[in-house]
C-alpha cells in the first residue's frame, strides 16, 4: 500500500508532466498556426492563448498591435450595476436607436444604462428590408413632384426639394459608416432597376450617377452602370422581356447599396456599448418613471425609472441624471409617463415582407421597381431565399404585427408584374411585418406633417425622445439625440463616427477598437 508521501509525490509528478506537456502542445500549435488565427476554432483559440491556469492573455497581431480579450458581464453583474449605481443616462429601448445611443454615450465617457422589455432587436429593428441605403426614391423626388409616367411629366413635375436632398446626402454618409464599421456582416449589393420606356434610360442613368456623386469619396460601393437587355435577362432570368403593356425592356440601371443582417448588427452595437462600460439588460420592462416634485411644478424632473426584471420578477429603481426614450413605435406611451398631456407624435406605418423561393433572384443581384402606388418593391437575395417587400400603410401600435392578406396579395401582384414565372401564395415560405415609427408634428393636421428624417423631442421633466429615421441613420440619430441631451450637461464630443463594432479593426480609414469578443 502506498504511503501518503508517495501519493503526493505521484500527484506532483503527474501535474508537472501535464503542465509541461500542455506548454509543449501550445508551442507546437503556435508553430503550426504561424501566428495567424483567423480560422481557429474557439476551443483551439482558448487553448493556444491561455496559460496552464486557463487565463487568456492578450494576442499580438502580425502588425505588432495587441488585442485584449473581452466577454460581456453576466446578467447578474448587469443587474447589480442597475440597482446600485446612479447613471448619467438611462436609455429605454434596445433596438437600433437605443443601442446606437448607448454606444455614443458610452464612448463619450458617460455612465450608461439600457433596459429593453423584450429582447434586443426583437421589434422593428429585426424586421427591416436588410438594406443599408440612401434612398434612390427620395433622390428622384428631389427633382420630381411625383414619379413621372410620361416623357412630358418630367417637365411638368420638375422641382428641387432641399429636404429630400438633405435626407439622401445624410443617409449616404451613414451608409459608408455602417459598411466600414462592420465589414464582417455587410456587403455591397447590386440592384437592377428595369426600364421599359425609352426616356427612363437617360433619367435613371443620370439619377444613378448623381446618387454616386452625392456619396463622393465615401461611396464604399461600386459605381452605378447601365446593363443591356440581353445581359439583364441573362443575369436575372426571371425578369420579363416585356411589361404588361407590351413594351420591350430597354435595359437596366444597376445601382449599388449595402446589405446587412439587421438583428446581428443590433446585437453587435449593444455589445460594443457594453464593452465600453454600458450596463445593458434585456427582458427588463419600465413600470413608471421616477421624478422629483410633482408634475407641473418648476422643479419637476425625470430622475430614472422603476423597472421589473422579467426573468426573476424583481422590481427595483434605476437612478439616472437623464432619461432617453428610444422605444420606436411605443415612444408615445413612455412620453406620457413623463407628461400625461403630451400630444402623440408617432404615426405607426406597417411594412410587410415575404420570403420567396431562391430561384426568383440570383445570389449576387437584387431588383428594384416602382410600384403602382409610387412605392418601391425590392427583390433581394437573402440566406438562400428571396426577400420581397415592402408595403406601407397606417395601422395601430401592436406588439407583434403580422402581414395581412391584402399585403401579401399586393406584394405578389407587384412581383408578378415583372416576373416571367408568376408566383402564387403557395410559393410564400414565410412573412413578417414591422412598424415604422414615422413622426408627425403635434401641430400638424394630417399625414403631410410626417417628418422625412428623425426627430428629437423633449417633454416636461426633461425626458428626451429620439424617434423616426431608419436603420441606416441609427448613428446620426444617436449623435443628434445625445447632443440635445448634453446641451445642459457636461459631456465629451461624439466619437461614434470613427468607431468600429465588435470583431473589427483597422479597416480603411475607420479607427476600430482593439478588442476581440470571445
Amino acid at each position: 500500500m502506498r504511503t501518503p508521501t508517495a501519493l503526493v509525490a505521484a500527484a506532483a509528478a503527474g501535474y508537472g508532466g501535464w503542465y509541461y506537456s500542455t506548454l509543449a502542445t501550445k508551442e507546437r500549435m503556435r508553430a503550426q498556426l504561424g501566428g495567424t488565427y483567423r480560422t481557429v476554432s474557439p476551443t483551439t483559440y482558448r487553448m493556444v492563448h491561455s496559460d496552464a491556469w486557463g487565463q487568456m492573455a492578450p494576442i499580438e497581431c502580425e502588425d505588432g498591435s495587441m488585442i485584449e480579450l473581452w466577454s460581456p458581464p453576466s446578467r447578474a453583474a448587469q443587474m447589480k450595476m442597475l440597482k446600485n449605481e446612479e447613471f448619467d443616462v438611462l436609455i429605454i429601448g434596445g433596438g437600433a436607436t437605443g443601442a446606437g445611443l448607448a454606444l455614443d454615450a458610452a464612448t463619450r465617457g458617460l455612465k450608461v444604462a439600457v433596459v429593453e422589455r423584450d429582447d434586443f432587436a426583437s421589434g422593428t429593428s429585426s424586421r427591416s428590408t436588410k438594406l443599408i441605403h440612401g434612398g434612390i426614391r427620395y433622390l428622384l423626388l428631389t427633382f420630381q413632384k411625383k414619379m413621372p409616367e410620361t416623357f412630358f411629366d418630367l417637365f411638368r413635375n420638375l422641382r428641387f426639394d432641399a429636404a429630400n436632398y438633405h435626407v439622401v446626402s445624410s443617409d449616404l454618409y451613414e451608409r459608408a459608416y455602417m459598411i466600414d464599421s462592420a465589414p464582417f456582416m455587410t456587403r455591397p449589393l447590386p440592384m437592377m432597376i428595369p426600364m421599359y420606356k425609352w426616356w427612363e434610360v437617360p433619367l435613371m442613368w443620370t439619377g444613378g450617377k448623381f446618387y454616386d456623386a452625392i456619396a463622393g469619396s465615401r461611396r464604399r460601393v461600386p459605381a452605378s452602370h447601365f446593363m443591356s437587355k440581353a445581359e439583364a435577362i441573362y443575369t436575372f432570368p426571371t425578369l420579363r422581356a416585356k411589361d404588361a403593356e407590351g413594351r420591350s425592356l430597354k435595359g437596366c440601371l444597376v445601382l449599388y447599396d449595402g446589405q446587412m443582417n439587421d438583428t446581428r448588427m443590433n446585437l453587435s452595437i449593444i455589445l460594443t456599448a457594453s464593452q465600453y462600460g454600458a450596463a445593458i439588460a434585456n427582458h427588463t420592462s419600465v413600470e413608471k418613471l421616477l421624478h422629483t416634485s410633482e408634475y407641473g411644478k418648476d422643479d419637476y424632473k425625470i430622475t430614472g425609472a422603476t423597472v421589473t426584471d422579467k426573468v426573476s420578477g424583481e422590481t427595483f429603481n434605476v437612478r439616472a441624471k437623464q432619461v432617453i426614450n428610444a422605444t420606436g413605435p411605443f415612444c408615445d406611451t413612455v412620453r406620457k409617463m413623463a407628461d400625461p398631456k403630451a400630444e402623440n407624435i408617432i404615426v405607426p406605418a406597417q411594412g410587410a415582407h415575404l420570403i420567396l423561393p431562391d430561384y426568383l433572384s440570383p445570389d449576387h443581384m437584387g431588383f428594384v421597381r416602382m410600384t403602382s402606388d409610387g412605392r418601391v418593391l425590392y427583390f433581394l437575395p437573402w440566406e438562400g431565399s428571396t426577400i420581397a417587400g415592402t408595403t406601407d400603410h397606417m395601422t395601430d401600435v401592436v406588439d407583434l404585427p403580422s402581414a395581412t392578406e391584402n399585403e401579401v396579395d399586393f406584394i405578389l401582384k407587384e412581383a408578378n408584374a415583372i416576373l416571367n414565372r408568376p408566383i402564387t401564395k403557395e410559393g410564400v415560405r414565410a412573412s413578417w411585418a414591422g412598424l415604422r415609427p414615422l413622426v408627425k408634428s403635434p401641430d400638424a393636421n394630417d399625414t403631410k406633417g410626417i417628418a422625412r428624417d428623425h426627430v428629437v423631442d423633449i417633454v416636461s421633466g426633461g425626458l428626451v425622445t429620439v424617434c423616426g429615421g431608419k436603420w441606416t441613420t441609427y448613428r446620426r440619430m444617436a449623435e443628434d439625440g445625445l447632443n440635445k441631451t448634453l446641451e445642459t450637461r457636461p459631456g465629451g464630443p461624439c466619437r461614434s463616427g470613427h468607431l468600429g463594432l465588435q470583431h473589427c479593426r483597422n479597416a480603411g480609414t475607420t479607427v476600430f477598437p482593439q478588442i476581440c469578443y470571445v
